[in-house]
């Protein structure tokens, strides 16, 4: 797992060309870039942690199935039927880690996906080819943020961002995420 999460981020890293110097400093589109890598790597580590959790929860299970066994070897039924149970939730538990592990996969893989689209698609439009509607970028409401800053900060109008959205008006939640349009 852990070679695929490395591959992963040495694609995007090389997407995105991190690491170049620059005289005049970063410009809006790689700062984005940069936030948008934090943000993954982020949620990444989020991932990671909650695999850990599971795993560690079932290496838990294990040791008590075995300790149970262990005492059931001179008990009855009811000690089998608690076996029994135990060996029901490590499988549960099995199936979830797969599951967990199969979404972050699916997960990193489309937002690469995206990514190298997204990039495909900026390096067309700056090339004469006119920005589709549908690129852009996702941005995740933070405390104390309004939407004229959000659209501020990615230089577009308020009214691209509340269109792209479906919004009726400015009002954003905090963790409500938004498609933020590129700029035409």
């Amino acid at each position: 797992m852990k070679p695929i999460l490395i591959l992963g981020l040495a694609v995007l890293l090389s997407v995105w060309g991190v690491g170049c110097a620059s005289m005049t400093g970063p410009t809006p589109e790689e700062a984005r870039r940069e936030a948008d890598v934090q943000m993954m790597a982020q949620r990444l580590n989020e991932l990671q942690e909650q695999v850990q959790a599971v795993q560690l929860e079932n290496q838990t299970l294990v040791r008590e199935m075995e300790q149970v066994r262990a005492v059931s070897r001179g008990s009855g039924a009811t000690t089998q039927s608690r076996v029994d149970a135990l060996e029901k939730q490590v499988q549960s538990l099995q199936k979830a880690r797969t599951e967990d592990r199969q979404a972050i996969i699916d997960d990193i893989s489309r937002k690469i996906q995206g990514m190298l689209a997204g990039s495909a698609s900026r390096s067309s439009s700056s090339s004469g080819g006119g920005s589709s509607s549908d690129t852009g970028y996702e941005h995740v409401v933070k405390s104390g943020e309004t939407l004229s800053e959000i659209a501020h900060a990615y230089g577009v109008s308020t009214s691209a961002i509340r269109q792209a959205n479906r919004m009726k008006s400015d009002t954003v939640r905090v963790g409500q995420k938004l498609f933020i349009p590129e700029k035409r």
